[in-house]
């Protein structure tokens, strides 16, 4: 088994203290307000487990070029809150180029708090499902694009079983690959709810954006500036209540060939 490290607030630079590839990485806050800068100045990979709890991590490459890929060998990838400080936990991507293994999926919200993962700029690629909540809950997971592009290669849920999610896109690309479904309120409790808000300049590219699959209820937000393109929608069958705003924007068809 991997060593464990636990890092918490201060500057790092990845390769140096925390390598690449030799300990399962788990970034832990202890008050609230704590922020943890991590320099990348190279291309690593690290395919043991990666999470942060109750502590603002922000990823900054040196390029466009460098970055990280993180969890492997079926690794968690979480982003979570804490009891004892903050309630939730956050990752920032500032710079650089940066992949989700896909052997696990990407935990947004976990059973002990919030989380938020927020793309500023960058190259995002998520290779397995994204889940924004939890199966606990009362929990809430926030995915917020910024700039930069952001590419799913499999299932996206906006509030997943039991918890709440919210998407928002004010800037740069989020991009469903075209096989797999894009879902905005995903469980199965009525008083969570997944929401997704397109502004700005930000653009969401699906294949099939699903509001309210089950009985949680779905709201899709269009505002000034945003874009929506996808090749069609559909709406709960089991009674979940899906609401669509149009307030601006631009929604359109996604051809065959983007």
């Amino acid at each position: 088994a991997a060593d464990k490290k636990y890092p918490g607030a201060g500057d790092y630079t990845w390769g140096e203290g925390l390598t690449r590839n030799d300990y399962e990485i788990h970034f832990q806050g202890t008050a609230a307000g704590q922020t943890a800068n991590v320099a990348v100045n190279d291309n690593y990979e690290n395919a043991f487990p990666f999470s942060i709890e109750g502590i603002d991590v922000i990823f900054t490459a040196d390029t466009d070029e460098h970055g990280l890929t993180l969890g492997g060998n079926n690794r968690t990838l979480e982003i979570m809150g804490r009891t004892e400080g903050n309630d939730y936990g956050s990752m920032v991507i500032a710079k650089g180029t940066y992949i989700f293994n896909p052997s696990k999926n990407f935990w947004l919200g976990k059973s002990a708090g919030n989380g938020v993962f927020t793309a500023k700029d960058g190259t995002i690629t998520f290779s397995n499902q994204i889940f924004i909540g939890d199966t606990t809950a009362d929990t809430e997971g926030e995915f917020n694009v910024e700039g930069g592009t952001v590419t799913a290669n499999d299932y996206t849920c906006v509030g997943y079983s039991q918890g709440s999610g919210t998407m928002n896109i004010t800037g740069g690309t989020f991009t469903q690959i075209d096989s797999k479904n894009f879902i905005v309120g995903q469980g199965k409790n009525t008083s969570a709810k997944g929401t997704l808000n397109v502004s700005g300049t930000g653009k969401l590219v699906v294949n099939q954006l699903w509001i309210a699959e089950n009985t949680t209820p779905g709201e899709v937000n269009l505002n000034e500036g945003g874009t929506i393109e996808a090749r069609s929608f559909k709406t709960g069958t089991e009674g979940g209540v899906a609401t669509v705003n149009f307030n601006g924007g631009t929604l359109k068809s996604r051809t065959a060939n983007n």
